[in-house]
This record gives structure tokens, C-alpha cells and sequence, in this order.
């Protein structure tokens, strides 16, 4: 199993060249074994880089549960349920 950064992942998935053939190969790897963890904060899409709202964020998407707030930039967000009005 491994752990790898929000960095990592996103060269992984979008910029692989950018990674070290070692790296990438057991990123592949653990893929295959499903043995990856990324971190919850490392989130789908585009989000603002404001960090206490991608814990929020993260938590209420990790735990399945909606989210109540009135951040514009949250409840614009596609991949949570946000509850507001």
C-alpha cells in the first residue's frame, strides 16, 4: 500500500513525464492492487485553494454526508451535496 501526494497524483494523471520512472511504476502498481490511498483534501475538478474549506469539503465527500454552507465557491462545487436554500 501506498500514500502518495496531491502533486503526484495530479502529474500521474495528467503529466506522467513528469514523474520518475520508479515512482510511476509503483504508483501503476498499487493502482492495480487497488493498495493507493490519496489523500480526502485532494479533490475532483477544479476547487479553491482556500485549505480549511477543502477539509470541510473532504470530510462531509468522505463521509457521504451533505454539507451545509452558504460558500458560493463550495455550493458551486459539482462533486458534493451542498444543502443552503
Amino acid at each position: 500500500m501506498i500514500v502518495i501526494d496531491t502533486h503526484v497524483w495530479l502529474w500521474w494523471i495528467s503529466n506522467p513525464e513528469k514523474l520518475f520512472l520508479k515512482a510511476a511504476h509503483t504508483i501503476d502498481k498499487a493502482i492495480n492492487e487497488s493498495d493507493i490511498i490519496i489523500s480526502s483534501i485532494t479533490l475532483p475538478g477544479d476547487f479553491h485553494p482556500d485549505p480549511a474549506d477543502r477539509i470541510i469539503t473532504a470530510t462531509a465527500m468522505t463521509m457521504g454526508l451533505p454539507l451545509i454552507t452558504k460558500d458560493d465557491k463550495i455550493l458551486d462545487y459539482p462533486h458534493i451535496k451542498t444543502i443552503w436554500e
